[in-house]
């Protein structure tokens, strides 16, 4: 298909009717502006190309280059200082180096399976990612790394269009299908060692590998046939026969089934055993168009979408309990190929030309990969637990590896947090879920659990600040005052004068002091939590409600300055237990035997 510059850059080039004229390219790829001139590259030319936006004279700059992609014109400083010492003579870099201001930055190459590490520096392979079929090109999308570009790792020339790939963890290849070329296809993950496996001539359009079998499984909806290919010796079958049009295919490793979509005459999911045999209909209602399939071994569920119908739905693998993803049904327009990463769910839509994944637990969708061309099929390949990330509301439930809501009366402001935390003593809140401290109120708490004595005992209309200011410096006065009386009668009590006489014996003046009492607060406040103590092995364990508990203790002086124990609490220090998300945490209150 013939490509005019012209057409792609009419605005910025309107005033150039010469460039315009003769400045036909096949595949353009990137643009860019810059010194009066365009600058663009083009992959059928495999070169870069300048034209000069005053008399339409294009020559090309760069030549012999596979895919020349993207541009960016940047006109760095006149002069430079070539006597400058690079910063990167001495980097530690694996693999590229790139001089900064004040310093350097290590990068990795875009094209070849590579991620940049989290300490910057090394270009390793990422142990889980997920692939995405795009057209002519096979991209990346590493989970190791903070990086969250989708970079390509096998690209092809001419028009491919690349529908099916799945990966071989074994061999570490990654096979794909050309809809155009009618080939099977496999190359490693940097884009080495490409080759063709088989020429069939028909149009798959899934593919799925059974790892520990070493057995390639495909579908083919020109032929109608579900296809199994032995990676050892190539040994090819025909492992299902008569089925209308035939589009993703998946299976569960763990109790040997294979699933595939239909989306002819009569659209259905079908299932049957590895080999072929015992097959049998699993969907065969309220489907269109069904396209993505995904397997959650560990729920023994199959996700499923329909593109016309705009929604996904998941069924039991052996039939039954079928329900819909409601968080993410008619908020995409075309689906097409289907990934699961534990509560994470992937999904690649033709018409937004973008990859986006959902969270099953809070409904949250975000795109993760943009601006492709046709996105088809996507494998996620995740042999290590993934940690997921949570959104403020919620916390990481470390056994169950998904997100929870905060539970009621509790919140979390931050993302990617392990707990929740609690409403301030005397507040909750409407529901659970909550995000900020400000959804915690009073008014959220039934008034058996609301806080004594806790309404405002200045007048309202000083509130409002429609009295006088001098009323409220009087009521802090007079509290001040009375704070101060209080005082000098305990002091009289406790130290009376006959204290000070040097002829009293210091027996008798720790008797008198013996008989004050120094009260002291200890505040444990806790949410459905039991609480409990140890004293001489003896654990007594009481359930406690959502409010704060405040216990009343003393201390006496002891003779000769010595510590004392806390009258009234336990021997041993105080532990604080609660179970939630199966796990324990001890908060341990010392005692405070020193004055």
């Amino acid at each position: 298909m013939s490509f005019y510059l012209g057409y792609t850059c009419e605005t910025l080039c309107a005033s150039v009717p010469r460039l315009l004229a003769f400045a036909m390219y096949k595949v353009p790829f990137g643009i860019t502006l810059g010194d009066g001139y365009v600058f663009f590259s083009d992959w059928d030319e495999r070169a870069i190309f300048r034209g000069n936006m005053r008399n339409g004279e294009i020559v090309s700059v760069v030549k012999n280059i596979s895919h020349p992609m993207g541009l960016q014109f940047y006109k760095g400083p006149q002069y430079v200082d070539l006597t400058a010492r690079n910063p990167c003579d001495n980097s530690d870099c694996s693999h590229i180096c790139v001089p900064t201001r004040g310093g350097y930055r290590c990068q990795c190459p875009d094209v070849g399976g590579l991620v940049l590490t989290d300490d910057g520096k090394r270009c390793v392979e990422p142990d889980n990612f997920l692939l995405v079929a795009d057209y002519n090109e096979i991209r990346m999308l590493s989970f190791d790394t903070r990086d969250t570009t989708a970079y390509p790792i096998i690209q092809l020339d001419g028009a491919p269009n690349i529908v099916a790939l799945t990966y071989d963890p074994e061999e570490k290849f990654v096979y794909w299908s050309s809809v155009n070329t009618g080939m099977v296809s496999r190359g490693r993950l940097t884009g080495e060692e490409i080759s063709y496996v088989k020429l069939f001539g028909g149009g798959i359009d899934g593919m799925a590998i059974d790892v520990d079998g070493r057995t390639l499984y495909w579908s083919d909806g020109i032929a109608g046939t579900i296809e199994m290919l032995d990676l050892g010796t190539f040994a090819h079958k025909v492992a299902v026969k008569d089925v209308d049009k035939p589009r993703a295919i998946t299976m569960d490793p763990i109790r040997s089934y294979l699933f595939w979509s239909d989306w002819g005459k009569e659209p259905k999911i079908e299932r049957a055993s590895l080999s072929g045999g015992n097959r049998t209909t699993l969907v065969g209602r309220d489907l269109e168009s069904p396209n993505g399939l995904a397997v959650d071994a560990d729920e023994g569920r199959l996700y499923f979408a329909d593109g016309t119908l705009r929604k996904i739905e998941s069924i039991a693998e052996e039939g039954g309990n079928r329900r819909e993803v409601a968080a993410i049904s008619q908020k995409m327009d075309h689906i097409y190929g289907l990934a699961k990463v534990g509560p994470a769910l992937f999904y690649s839509d033709w018409k937004t030309q973008s990859v986006a994944m959902t969270d099953l637990v809070t409904g949250r969708i975000d795109k993760v990969i943009t601006d492709l061309i046709r996105p088809t099929e996507i494998h996620a390949h995740h042999p290590k637990e993934l940690k997921v990330r949570c959104p403020s509301g919620t916390f990481y439930n470390e056994t169950a590896n998904l997100c929870q809501y905060c539970v009621l009366n509790n919140y979390q402001p931050n993302p990617g947090q392990t707990s929740c935390r609690l409403c301030p003593w005397g507040t909750g809140t409407a529901g659970v879920g909550a995000f900020d401290i400000k959804q915690c109120d009073r008014s959220n708490l039934p008034a058996t659990e609301r806080p004594r004595n806790s309404e405002n005992t200045i007048p309202t209309y000083l509130l409002n600040n429609k009295g006088p200011g001098v009323l409220l410096f009087l009521y802090i006065a007079a509290g001040c005052v009375g704070f101060i009386l209080l005082s000098a009668a305990l002091a009289a009590i406790c130290y009376p004068p006959s204290m000070g006489d040097p002829n009293r014996s210091n027996d008798k003046k720790n008797e008198m002091a013996g008989n004050c009492v120094q009260p002291t607060m200890t505040t444990l406040t806790r949410k459905n939590r039991a609480f409990g103590w140890d004293d001489e092995g003896e654990t007594d364990n009481r359930e406690k409600d959502q409010s704060t508990s405040t216990f009343q203790t003393g201390r006496k002086w002891r003779e000769g300055g010595k510590s004392s124990q806390l009258e009234g609490a336990p021997s041993r220090d105080v532990n604080l237990y609660y179970n939630e998300t199966k796990r324990s945490q001890k908060v341990t209150y010392l005692k405070q035997n020193n004055f």
